[in-house]
C-alpha cells in the first residue's frame, strides 16, 4: 500500500514563493492520481499545481478556482518514472501581511487509479499525518 503526504519541515517569507512537495513511497502501478488539497487563504494564495519527478511526462489539471480549496487530476498514461519521491508540486506565494507562525496545507484527498491503488494512511479533511506545516518567517 502506498503511503502518501506533504513534506514536512517547510518554510516560507511573507511575500515569497513556497512549494510545497507532495509524495509516495511506492508509485509501482501508479496511472492516475486525484486529489484534494485546503490551504488557508489569508496565508497562501495563487497556488499553481506541477507534476513532480515520479510523474514527469504525465498530464495534470488543476481547478484554483475555489478560495481555499485545490482540486487535482493527473494521468499518467506512460507510468511513474520512479518508484519514490514527489508526484506534484504546489507553488504557493505566501501573502505580504501573513502572520509569523505556521500554517496547514491540509492533503484533504489521494485517489490512485481510481481507487485501485489503496493509500495507507488515507488523507481526510482536518488535522492528520499527511498534512504539512509550514512556517511563516
Amino acid at each position: 500500500m502506498p503511503s502518501v503526504r506533504i513534506l514536512p519541515g517547510l518554510r516560507g517569507a511573507r511575500g515569497a514563493t513556497v512549494t510545497v512537495p507532495i509524495v509516495i513511497d511506492d508509485a509501482t502501478g501508479l496511472e492516475s492520481i486525484d486529489c484534494k488539497v485546503g490551504y488557508d487563504p489569508r496565508v497562501l494564495t495563487d497556488p499553481r499545481v506541477r507534476l513532480g519527478a515520479v510523474t514527469t511526462g504525465g498530464m495534470v489539471i488543476a481547478n484554483t478556482t475555489i478560495l481555499s480549496r485545490i482540486i487535482i487530476a493527473a494521468a499518467l498514461p506512460e507510468g511513474p518514472r520512479a518508484q519514490t519521491g514527489t508526484i506534484l508540486e504546489i507553488d504557493f506565494r505566501v501573502q505580504p501581511t501573513a502572520s509569523v507562525g505556521t500554517t496547514r496545507v491540509d492533503l484533504r484527498l489521494v485517489s490512485l487509479n481510481e481507487d485501485g491503488l489503496v493509500v495507507s494512511p488515507a488523507p481526510r479533511v482536518g488535522v492528520d499525518s499527511t498534512d504539512g506545516l509550514i512556517q511563516i518567517t
